[in-house]
């Protein structure tokens, strides 16, 4: 995608190489970890009100790459703010 923030936004810090399920629902976009033995999710949703949304997302190949508009934890006094997440699906 052209015009793609700087920053990227890491979908769960505790496992970083984690795998997910990805869910497109006329609401947004989950992942879903795969691991039978965690419970994690994180949703980005198309509503303008929501805390974790979905911007614009592309594909190409077996990479998927969301933009989101969420609170990055480093510069958390910022607020909301347009954040990369890139997937590579094998």
């Amino acid at each position: 995608m052209l015009r793609m923030p700087p920053e990227h936004l890491q979908v769960n810090k505790r496992d970083p190489e984690g795998r997910y399920w990805i869910c497109v629902t006329i609401e947004g976009v989950s992942l879903v970890s795969v691991d039978r033995n965690s419970n994690f999710q994180r949703k980005f949703l198309y509503s303008e009100e929501s805390l974790e949304r979905l911007l614009r997302w592309g594909a190409k190949q077996n990479l998927l790459q969301l933009i989101v508009q969420a609170v990055h934890q480093g510069q958390k006094n910022r607020g909301r703010m347009p954040l990369t997440i890139c997937v590579n699906c094998p």
